[in-house]
């Protein structure tokens, strides 16, 4: 069972790759965009068992009892959708609301194996939570603060003799709405002015880690597929490799990281309940690799792209062999 948008190319990359195999493996695509309003879910609790049924139906179409699932790929999605019925701005909110929640009741129900279960990833999203497990299982960590003091705001600052950079807590539909900053940005001297401002809102703020080049590794149970991205090159995405025009990304290249570190981010996607997880680190010029943090459902279609790093192969792999325990 996929779990996702109508609109989501990545999950479309590894529906394609189930559909090379040689044994046909059914798959059920859920798709977010549609429920409530064009799909039909029910979950009956039989107490004599004590288990939980789900049936799915599409609307005009015959329900399916979804007693065989075994696999469930659980991707990023937007809101459900109310029916266009639904006029009252209130009642509406209540609808996304509500399936929402039964959507996130799923992992309860559907007692199969999850990529990833959408309570650890919820759990994942702490930065404050990953930067403890990082140290944990032994990676290098930058100093970190989370405020809306700005006297320990500007005390950080001096601290580190101006080499910070500030992020958001956690990126959101809504911030990424907003015309202004949502990237990491590396702060100088004249951002000192707009401190004041820090007393309306928490900011994270981290001892900026100088690189060499920056590192995207995803990992899928078991195995890592590594990327390096020389942000460098470019002004632009210097701070943050993200930031750079449409169309023009900073060069990407498949690498193959120490055993070590390899092993650390296995270790670190157990701590949090993952099956899947991508990985920001930094290479510095002094030859090591700090962790800046993990994305529980992050996106990696691009660097299937860019790398011909084989992630779909591996994910589908990884569904498959669940499939039999």
């Amino acid at each position: 069972m996929f779990i996702c948008g109508k609109t989501d190319l990545t999950a479309d990359l590894v529906l394609l790759e189930l559909k090379k195999r040689e044994k046909a493996i059914p798959v059920l695509r859920f798709n977010v965009d549609d429920y409530p309003s064009n799909v039909n879910l029910s979950a009956s609790y039989f107490k004599k068992t004590n288990t939980w049924g789900l049936n799915y139906a599409e609307v005009n179409f015959k329900d399916k009892l979804l007693d065989k699932i075994k696999s469930v790929y659980c991707r990023p999605f937007n809101d459900p959708v109310p029916s266009n019925q639904i006029k009252n701005r209130i009642h509406k909110k209540l609808i996304i609301e509500q399936s929402a929640i039964f959507i996130n009741w799923l992992p309860d129900i559907l007692d199969c194996f999850w990529l990833n279960n959408p309570r650890a990833m919820e759990r994942a999203r702490s930065k404050a939570l990953q930067l403890k497990i990082a140290a944990k299982v032994g990676f290098l960590t930058p100093d970190s603060l989370i405020t809306n003091n700005p006297d320990e705001a500007l005390f950080f600052y001096r601290k580190n003799e101006g080499k910070i950079a500030a992020k958001l807590l956690q990126a959101t539909p809504a911030s990424r709405q907003l015309s202004g900053f949502i990237y990491t940005k590396k702060l100088t001297e004249k951002d000192l002015r707009y401190f004041d401002q820090i007393e309306y809102s928490p900011v994270l703020l981290q001892e900026y880690v100088d690189k060499k080049y920056e590192i995207r590794a995803t990992v899928v149970g078991n195995k890592v597929f590594s990327a390096r991205i020389d942000s460098q090159v470019k002004d632009m995405t210097k701070a943050d490799w993200r930031c750079y025009e449409f169309g023009d990304p900073p060069p990407h290249k498949a690498i193959e990281l120490p055993l070590s570190i390899n092993q650390k981010l296995i270790k670190m996607n157990k701590e949090l309940n993952l099956e899947f997880g991508a990985y920001d680190l930094i290479y510095t010029p002094k030859k090591t690799y700090v962790f800046l943090e993990v994305n529980a459902n992050g996106q990696w279609g691009w660097i299937q792209e860019l790398t011909k790093l084989p992630i779909s192969t591996a994910i589908a792999d990884l569904l498959i062999k669940n499939l039999y325990v």
